[in-house]
């Protein structure tokens, strides 16, 4: 069973990479309002990371974004 689980995430590691990025702001969104600031920083890190694998395009933030309601929040906490 731990084999074909390894190798079904293996064999679909980009489009596990892709939803991942896709949902991190709002995983961060949910850790935070649990208080738990462990995931949110890891969660936090690695979308620091993907922005920087993505540096050469060029980044829009809509303000209904996600991560602006986090980082307003931050900033009020």
């Amino acid at each position: 069973m731990l084999q074909a689980v390894r190798t079904f995430f293996w064999t679909n590691r980009g489009t596990c990479r892709e939803w991942l990025s896709r949902v991190r702001l709002q995983l961060m969104l949910i850790a935070q309002s649990q208080h738990d600031w462990a995931t949110v920083v890891r969660h936090g890190y690695l979308r620091l990371a993907e922005l920087t694998e993505a540096s050469s395009t060029p980044l829009v933030m809509a303000s209904n974004d996600s991560s602006v309601s986090l980082l307003a929040h931050l900033k009020r906490h």
